[in-house]
């Protein structure tokens, strides 16, 4: 992929340049959830943690992040090793 002046390449799960300078992160929310769950993060909190604060820091917890009366159900439902089966 390109930004239109560089060449951005994957290796292990980190975005780098050409040049080898790191750009950001490859990492997948499933990914993440695993993670954190690894290090002992329970569910109910992941689910704050993934959603309700993600919306929050995006302005649009007023419609999504929780489950609630009125509220937006967007929903990914995840297997125990947070993997998405189609």
């Amino acid at each position: 992929m390109t930004d239109g002046r560089r060449m951005f390449m994957k290796k292990n799960d980190v975005a780098r340049l050409a040049d080898g300078a790191i750009v950001g992160s490859l990492l997948t929310m499933a990914q993440a959830a695993a993670n954190l769950h690894r290090i002992g993060v329970s569910l109910p909190q992941l689910g704050k943690i993934l959603s309700l604060n993600a919306c929050r820091m995006l302005g649009v917890a007023d419609r999504y992040g929780s489950l609630a009366p009125g509220e937006k159900a967007l929903l990914t439902v995840l297997d125990e090793d947070f993997s998405t089966r189609i």
